[in-house]
């Protein structure tokens, strides 16, 4: 009998040290993550501010300004959204959560639709004294995402796809000239007098109008 008692009291022991064991792990991790996030939010803080009075005037924000800013009444949060870093997918979900909209389902929301204006409601839409309130009281978040992976993922959708055509007009012309502007930087003729003909093709190929690779030549 004190032999049965012993066990169980060594098996109690045991599985107690377990728990114990896992919720030290846990903090630690949890620890550790804090540590992260306190590290990334210290590195916001101290860019922002050397990037504020210092080196810019400041000014009054306009509309324009505050279009990216995603506002749920419900929850009472503002979404600041940005291009290429999941936008589409946290506008359908915040097209769930404030109910404009016929879906419960987010990833149901066709992507076009995430982005019509009239399906959100955006913090430029209220009055001063709204934006103020909203902006000292409510929960705000953003997301962000590595820089050379925002880029070319920002490539592959605008500017491979063929329905992106419209990309391809507005904004790979541009790129494309600055290119070319780039190999003649004195006018019409280079430094040497060569012309656009003599420039490597290879190295502005491009996606052209009609979704398909053209080079300088053509």
């Amino acid at each position: 009998l004190l032999l049965l008692l012993f066990n169980k009291k060594a098996a109690r022991i045991s599985h107690v040290y377990s728990i114990v064991c896992i919720y030290v792990s846990f903090q630690l991790e949890l620890s550790n993550t804090a540590i992260l996030h306190q590290i990334r939010r210290d590195q916001v803080t101290d860019t922002c501010r050397a990037n504020s009075m210092s080196s810019r005037k400041r000014r009054v924000l306009t509309p324009n300004d505050l279009k990216h800013l995603v506002v749920d009444e419900n929850h009472e949060m503002i979404y600041c959204y940005v291009p290429k870093v999941a936008c589409t997918n946290w506008k359908r979900v915040m097209m769930v959560l404030t109910g404009r909209g016929k879906y419960s389902d987010p990833m149901e929301i066709p992507a076009n639709e995430a982005h019509i204006s009239s399906n959100l409601k955006t913090l430029n839409q209220y009055s001063i004294p709204e934006i103020n309130h909203r902006l000292k009281s409510y929960m705000k978040f953003l997301f962000v995402r590595e820089p050379f992976e925002r880029l070319v993922s920002a490539y592959r959708n605008k500017f491979t796809q063929k329905y992106n055509t419209s990309f391809h007009k507005r904004y790979g012309t541009k790129i494309f000239d600055l290119i070319f502007v780039c190999f003649r930087p004195t006018g019409p003729f280079g430094a040497r007098g060569e012309n656009a003909n003599s420039m490597p093709a290879q190295s502005l190929q491009f996606w052209g109008e009609e979704g398909k690779v053209t080079t300088a030549e053509k």
